[in-house]
């Protein structure tokens, strides 16, 4: 199988060895390349959240002691709840773009054993290694963007469904279990309460003044413990879609990401029964779970009333949660719906003859239960943003800009070796992310053309500053500057760093969400 790196990339090598010798079955032999990958990056994650986990290992173990841990969190939690492919995300990006929300980051979630600088370096490492959008959906992604924790408590401590889900179908029965914490042993339940304790503990020390932002579709399915752990200062948003919609998306979501799998999965018919039965159950949980909360704690809304009218259900949002939606945030959200105006959902793409699913009862008295019968809101366009953050002068002009900066950064780069006496071969991965970097500013938005100019300009420079680094460090001419020369290109990482560095810059200079929601 073509190796693959996912989400557990970066965990740490003792959560594998958990992960791969506590139970059978275990990887299929069809699957060890892409084991052997992970494996290798997981090496520095490691390494590089190890100085962090080892300082912060004393506080946690004594702050969350207790078999029911509590987050003390002032400003509040709200939590986005659905099940998967409900439309949570679009709901959480949009969110996020009121700044008074501080919400975990991918960076964070796939190194949740790190912290501040750690993630903070994380968030540049990662920008070649993930994409900039989702393989399921093609929602905007990348180390900065909103994740769900649920994530960072797999790759933490593995009391999550995703192991199961994502990588181990074989072993789906055991880790669906902490799905909706059902059939755990106490064990299980108190090391499921302390990761999400101290993941969230971590993310809110460093924005005390902000309101944490979750969204994990199981969540909706663990309701009472969040209210436990994150006390009467916690409120919920629970969205629905239409449920065989969910069902579909679920299934083509399950078949897209079976690239990430280690063993073979089921047949789809068996996996669609099973999407089926959870979901059910995830619901009839959150309904029994949540009966009690009064409604400036809970609010509901459907997906089809959030893509009618993003601003009128976002208004209702606040006003039911007693908060005001102020301009500035209102503007941010404008502008993240300007950015996704042209995205289709897979049923949005679906052409007239597609066949479609036979009715499911189940399904159809679900759609009744959360009121999908009902019309949608009249439709409502939002406002454009008073700034569009681009201009077909400012995308021209990009095309320029990226060359200048590059000659700019070159002639830097020979003065620097003129000065130090080194050639400094290894900075092509930073000079490539200041390329893409100062393109996609001056452009406003990306795209592929951009992405592709600014790879081959790192490609370029590293080329053109070669030989004139040789003489300006070493003095090198005549029979040992080409020699010495190729020397540099000997070395196998001036061509990782290289790559890397080309990477970076494709992935900064065709991004069409240039700003992360909340950044």
């Amino acid at each position: 199988m073509i190796p693959v790196p996912h989400y557990m990339a970066l965990a740490s090598l003792d959560v594998w060895v958990r992960l791969l010798v506590s139970r059978r079955p275990g990887v299929q032999p069809a699957y060890l390349p892409r084991l052997a990958l992970n494996l290798a990056t997981a090496y520095f994650g490691t390494v590089a959240a190890l100085p962090e986990r080892l300082l912060l290992w004393p506080v946690l173990f004594f702050k969350f002691r207790s078999k029911t841990p509590r987050v003390e969190h002032g400003p509040g939690t709200v939590v986005v709840l659905g099940y998967f492919r409900s439309g949570t995300t679009h709901l959480q990006y949009l969110l996020s773009c009121d700044r008074r929300f501080k919400t975990p980051a991918w960076a964070q979630s796939i190194l949740p054993h790190g912290w501040g600088l750690s993630w903070l370096v994380a968030r540049f490492v990662l920008t070649p290694f993930i994409t900039n959008s989702r393989p399921q959906d093609d929602v905007a992604l990348g180390p900065a963007w909103p994740a769900e924790d649920d994530f960072g408590v797999s790759n933490m401590s593995l009391c999550s469904a995703m192991p199961g889900r994502f990588m181990l179908p074989k072993q789906h029965g055991h880790y669906s279990r902490f799905h909706a914490l059902e059939g755990l042993t106490e064990r299980e339940l108190v090391r499921w309460r302390r990761a999400q304790a101290s993941l969230l503990w971590k993310i809110t020390r460093l924005a005390p003044g902000r309101v944490l932002l979750l969204k994990s579709p199981s969540h909706t399915a663990r309701v009472s413990e969040l209210r436990r752990m994150l006390g009467e200062n916690v409120r919920f948003i629970h969205i629905t879609r239409e449920p065989a919609d969910v069902v579909r998306s679920n299934v083509s979501m399950y078949e897209r990401l079976s690239i990430y799998h280690l063993q073979d999965g089921p047949p789809m018919e068996e996996s669609r029964e099973a999407i089926v039965r959870e979901y059910l159950r995830t619901e009839e949980k959150f309904l029994e779970e949540s009966a009690d909360l009064a409604a400036d704690r809970l609010c509901r809304i459907r997906y089809q009333d959030l893509i009618a009218d993003p601003e009128g259900t976002v208004r209702k949002i606040y006003e039911q949660f007693g908060m005001t939606l102020d301009e500035g945030a209102l503007e941010s959200m404008r502008s993240y719906l300007y950015r996704v105006r042209a995205y289709r959902t897979a049923s949005q793409k679906a052409t007239k003859g597609e066949v479609r699913e036979e009715p499911d009862p189940r399904l159809d008295a679900l759609a009744e239960r959360f009121g999908h019968r009902a019309p949608t809101v009249a439709r409502v366009l939002p406002q454009d943003p008073k700034d569009l953050g681009t201009s077909d002068r400012r995308r021209r002009l990009a095309w320029y800009v990226a060359p200048i900066t590059t000659a700019t950064i070159a002639g830097l780069w020979m003065l620097s070796a003129w000065l130090v006496g080194k050639k400094f071969d290894n900075a092509i991965w930073p000079v490539g992310a200041v390329i893409g970097w100062v393109t996609i500013k001056t452009a406003g938005i990306g795209s592929r053309g951009l992405g592709i100019l600014c790879a081959v300009l790192t490609l370029l420079i590293m080329f053109g500053v070669a030989g004139p680094n040789a003489i300006l460090a070493f003095g090198w001419r005549g029979r040992d500057f080409w020699r010495n020369v190729a020397q540099s290109f000997d070395d196998p990482t001036t061509w990782i760093y290289m790559t890397l560095g080309m990477l970076t810059a494709y992935r900064f200079a065709s991004r069409v969400q240039v700003r992360p929601p909340g950044l």
